[in-house]
């Protein structure tokens, strides 16, 4: 018998990028100081203590990128994990500029449009 945690595995389809960059988040009309602790094409991870979470939309607002709209995935403690509505093209498009190296495939994983093996 062991003592230690077997290693979940990642379940992440796409890398995140750690960037711990000052934001604001919009929730139901009102602006709320976070921090963008990772990002993806697909979503982000914010850090905003104090704010109450909730399934709806919101509005991530950065000085790096401008704008993204998503919807609240999960939350737990301060944090929260947050899916952006636009396509992961259009997300890169964006986010490129600012995050060197972001939109590079992990080693060994396909590709969205390759098949399984």
């Amino acid at each position: 018998m062991s003592y230690f945690p077997k290693p979940r595995p990642d379940r992440r389809r796409v890398r995140r990028w750690n960037v711990l960059w000052p934001a604001t988040i919009r929730v139901a009309g009102r602006d709320y100081a976070c921090t963008i602790i990772d990002l993806s094409e697909l979503g982000a991870r914010i850090a905003a203590p104090g704010i109450r979470y909730a399934p709806i939309r919101a509005e991530l607002n950065s000085q790096h990128f401008g704008s993204l709209a998503g919807h609240f995935r999960w939350a737990q403690g301060g944090h929260a994990g947050l899916q952006f509505e636009a396509t992961a093209e259009a997300v890169l498009q964006v986010l490129k500029p600012v995050v060197p190296g972001l939109g590079r495939r992990r080693q060994g994983l396909p590709r969205e449009d390759e098949p399984s093996r």
